[in-house]
């Protein structure tokens, strides 16, 4: 009604919306729809088109494809700032312990040994990290699923909605599958980032281990 008062329309219309109660993953059921509808509106001699919400949304479904690369790109560039900070944790721990590591290797630890210790660390530091990362990313995902993002008025909900099936109030997704990939990776990031000062530690000579200072 406000559309068709500020472009003095009357009581005329451009398009007509049929919204339809069926999942998004269930492309046939749609197509089968639209062409029944296009069908209808074939034998009833009019000059009317019929079209889906991903025909009429081309432009903006390549933009969400895009923004979906770039999410992966920034979900990347964390994993090696996350990667390069363990790493550093674990440089600084073979170097302040250089005396401790001479002294474990001379009373007969092996350098295997060594190695299996501080990748043990690694991962510990992996799974405390990644513990508390779904714990705080879960709960703020939980809140966003139940309340949602909110993105503007009511008004402008529904002028998008003209144009792509989309609400102004956004929801995140979360599943338990999600959770347990984060934590698996972190975890796994870890545990291989890690293996370099495991080495390093378990490759110095005892005797210049403990005239470190």
């Amino acid at each position: 009604a406000q559309a068709q008062q500020a472009l003095s329309m009357g009581t005329q219309v451009t398009e007509i919306v049929v919204r339809l109660n069926v999942k998004d993953n269930m492309d046939p059921e749609v197509e089968a729809i639209k062409n029944a509808i296009e069908n209808t509106l074939k034998v009833k001699g009019t000059d009317l088109e019929a079209f889906s919400w991903k025909e009429l949304a081309g432009e903006f479904l390549v933009i969400s494809k895009m923004k979906t690369k770039n999410s992966s790109m920034i979900i990347l560039i964390m994993l090696v700032i996350a990667s390069m900070g363990i790493a550093n944790t674990m440089l600084m721990a073979v170097l302040e312990r250089t005396r401790e590591i001479g002294m474990f290797s001379a009373m007969g630890m092996k350098k295997s040994e060594i190695l299996l210790l501080f990748l043990f660390e690694g991962g510990l530091i992996g799974v405390i990290g990644s513990l508390f990362a779904c714990i705080l990313g879960g709960l703020g995902s939980w809140y966003l699923e139940v309340h949602g993002w909110k993105m503007g008025s009511e008004a402008f909900g529904d002028i998008t909605a003209s144009f792509y099936p989309l609400k102004n109030v956004f929801y995140a997704d979360l599943t338990f599958d999600v959770l347990v990939m984060t934590f698996i990776l972190g975890t796994a990031i870890a545990v291989i980032t890690s293996f370099y000062p495991a080495l390093k530690a378990a490759k110095l000579n005892p005797v210049d281990a403990l005239r470190h200072i």
